[in-house]
Order: structure tokens, then C-alpha cells, then sequence
């Protein structure tokens, strides 16, 4: 049976049946579990557990944002996800921020590494990080459509999982 939190009262009484907000245990899910669920959310199971757990987190974590993801915008964030983890350095997972905002001043001192989730805690107007690089301007599209959709995933999937994709 799958773990959810306890259903909450809102103020007018009425019990909270979304499911989407309600928390799964999907460390202790099994495949076949993992795989109903990802269905009942629309999306593809494909992958092995720790795949299939990441599927899941990240669809689950689409119901937070304004706009709702789609398995296939989830494709697309993986793929996109899996092209910043390939061309990372010095480690997947990081990105260079440019603390003056300014892309061309690249001496060392104007330069920080952040990670996926510090790049997008902060809309793109608010900074200058290099999440663009590497990627073609449909890309670059898609990023910014989707900007709520990737910060949820950073936040909801540990990098651990996330650096794995390639």
C-alpha cells in the first residue's frame, strides 16, 4: 500500500483530496508500485527503479507550478537535464554563475559555481548563470517555458539522482 501523509482539514472543513499534494514514501515504493503511479499521473513508466523513482518525484512535483507538466515536457527536462550534466565541469550538477550579471567578465573573481536548484531559486532576469550554454534556442524555449517546472524537480529530487542522468 502506498505511504501518504495524512489528509489534512482545510479551514472550511473540507478534507484535502488532492493527490498530487499529498506526499509519497517513493524511496520505499516497489517497481510495480512506482510504475501505477506514474500512470494515474499520465505518465510513461519506462527505466530502471531509481529512473522510475525520479519519473515519479518529478511528475508528482509538476502539480506545484502554475503550468502542469506533461510526461513529455518531463522527457524533455531529463534530456535537457541530462546535456547540462555532460558538458558540467568541473562535476554534474554545478553551473557558473556571473556575479556581476555580466557573461563577457569572465575573470576568475566575477565567476561562482552554483548548483541546479540555486540557478533556479531565482527567476533568469534576476541573474546571469550559464544554463543556457550548450543548448539551441528551442531549447533555451523550453527552459524558460518551464522555469517553475525545473525549479519544483530541483527542489522535490535530490542531485544525487539527478547528476546520474545521462
Amino acid at each position: 500500500m502506498l505511504k501518504r501523509s495524512p489528509k489534512k482539514r482545510k479551514s472550511g472543513g473540507d478534507t484535502e483530496n488532492d493527490d498530487k499534494k499529498q506526499k509519497l514514501d517513493v524511496e520505499s515504493m516497489t517497481v510495480a508500485m512506482l510504475k501505477k503511479e506514474i500512470e494515474s499521473l499520465g505518465g510513461k513508466p519506462k527505466g530502471k527503479k531509481a529512473d522510475l523513482q525520479v519519473m515519479l518525484q518529478g511528475l508528482m512535483s509538476s502539480g506545484d507550478s502554475d503550468k502542469n507538466v506533461t510526461s513529455d515536457d518531463f522527457e524533455e527536462m531529463k534530456r535537457i537535464v541530462c546535456k547540462w550534466n555532460e558538458n558540467s565541469w568541473p562535476t554534474p550538477g554545478l553551473m557558473v554563475r556571473f556575479k556581476d550579471g555580466n557573461a563577457c567578465n569572465c575573470i576568475v573573481a566575477n565567476l561562482e559555481y552554483v548548483t541546479y536548484n540555486q540557478c533556479f531559486e531565482k527567476k533568469p532576469t534576476e541573474q546571469k548563470v550559464d544554463w543556457d550554454m550548450d543548448l539551441t534556442k528551442k531549447e533555451q524555449r523550453f527552459v524558460l517555458d518551464h522555469w517553475d517546472g525545473f525549479r519544483v524537480l530541483f527542489e522535490k529530487v535530490p542531485l544525487q539522482k539527478i547528476v546520474c542522468w545521462r
